[in-house]
């Protein structure tokens, strides 16, 4: 291997210096890797590049070589640096390591690390389970017999586990709007996952028309940094002007009804209660009056105050939702159809029919489990046994309640 230049340049000044200070006796030959033999009267020192040679006698106390290596392993282990993979630094390895074997000068490098598990000596790193540890990782640099070290602390943070859980979305389950309108379709959304902080929203809306009274869906789709994806529907309402003034009716006589019947130091309980009784007594029964849907049904409901088990589910629910109440649509599965709540007053779900049954065998389903349902509909004189049969499939989201409900 060519002699390095810097080797030659400074050895080359230490032999002038040497030189003019004119010492002398025992005889030493020293090249440009810091190589000597002493003989036994005086000390010659020799440098070459190739081209030139210079040489000179020393103090036989005198350790040049000595003095020029410490000061080439001291430079050569100052400019001694670790290359990081894009987005890793000594506070954030994640990253194998290609650690340098050979430094400035020429000097060889060896590494160890404190804990090899973590990063082993070639460089490898394996993160931690549960927390991030710091490491250092010791250089040797050496040249000739003579060495020295430079430590790094590296911290590894933890591992991060598989991700495979997608992202939650939580968004309005209807919206509603006049024709004409805007929409602002992230109100009310959010999105969170278990691991990336930030998951990307794409929100369709392709199959949308606000010029035109219908009911849309909206599709919202969710994407975390591991690629899972997760999707919600949302139904889009777009009323006519028409119905718009019908809601805007509606929902100011929900308010009154709420206001007459509701007081702020009423528990949960005493709230469904109260708005059971008022849709028992206040509604009375007169036949299929309306088209479905709660934008007739409830404007019906709280005008006329009188029609089929479908206005009594809906004025329930309407006031219920005022009120923050959980509920449930539930609907018999038969060709004849019948509508009522599954409702959550804190004590968990049950069945709510504001609806008044026959005549002849009055019965209020308040807060009914389903075997109190399956009792009544057995006992009918008409032998409706199948009154309130529903699929139970469509409700393992609302697990029902067996105990019968106290107040």
């Amino acid at each position: 291997m060519k002699p390095a230049k810097t080797i030659f340049s400074l050895l080359l000044c230490s032999a002038m210096l040497i030189s003019f200070i004119g010492c002398s006796i025992n005889t030493a030959s020293i090249n440009s890797h810091g190589n000597s033999s002493k003989g036994r009267n005086n000390t010659t020192t020799t440098i070459t590049d190739g081209t030139t040679s210079i040489s000179t006698t020393v103090p036989d106390d005198t350790d040049v070589t000595s003095k020029i290596i410490d000061n080439l392993l001291n430079e050569a282990a100052d400019a001694l640096e670790i290359t990081f993979a894009p987005g890793d630094s000594d506070s954030y390895l994640t990253s194998d390591l290609t650690l340098p074997s050979t430094a400035l000068n020429n000097c060889k490098v060896s590494w160890s690390s404190g804990n090899s598990s973590v990063i082993s000596d070639d460089g490898a790193v394996t993160r931690p389970e549960g927390e991030g540890e710091t490491i250092d990782l010791t250089a040797t640099l050496s040249l000739g017999s003579s060495s020295v070290t430079k430590v790094f602390s590296l911290f590894v943070p933890p591992a991060v586990p598989d991700d495979i859980t997608p992202p939650v979305i939580i968004a309005p389950d209807e919206i509603t709007v006049s024709v004409g309108d805007t929409v602002s379709y992230r109100a009310g959304l959010t999105v969170t996952d278990d691991l990336d902080p930030a998951p990307t929203v794409e929100i369709d809306t392709s199959e949308v028309n606000l010029n035109d009274a219908g009911e849309y869906i909206v599709i919202y789709k969710a994407t975390d940094s591991a690629g899972n994806t997760s999707e919600k529907q949302v139904k889009l309402t777009v009323i006519s002007l028409e119905d718009a003034a019908k809601i805007a009716t509606r929902d100011q006589l929900v308010k009154e009804v709420i206001e007459e019947i509701i007081t702020d130091d009423m528990t949960t309980a005493q709230k469904g209660k109260a708005i059971y009784e008022w849709v028992y007594n206040n509604i009375r029964w007169a036949g299929a009056l309306c088209e479905r849907g709660l934008v007739d049904a409830g404007y019906v409901a709280f005008t006329r105050k009188s029609g089929d088990c479908y206005i009594y589910y809906a004025a329930s629910k309407l006031l219920l939702d005022y009120c923050g109440i959980p509920n449930v649509d539930i609907e018999r599965d038969s060709e004849e159809h019948h509508y009522w709540l599954l409702v959550d007053l804190g004590t968990g779900w049950y069945h709510f029919d504001a609806s008044p049954k026959m005549a002849k065998q009055p019965y209020k389903a308040f807060m009914k489990t389903d075997q109190e349902l399956t009792d009544y509909a057995n006992s009918r004189l008409d032998g409706r046994t199948d009154y309130f049969k529903f699929d139970e499939s469509l409700f393992v989201d609302y697990p029902r309640q067996t105990e019968p409900f106290t107040e």
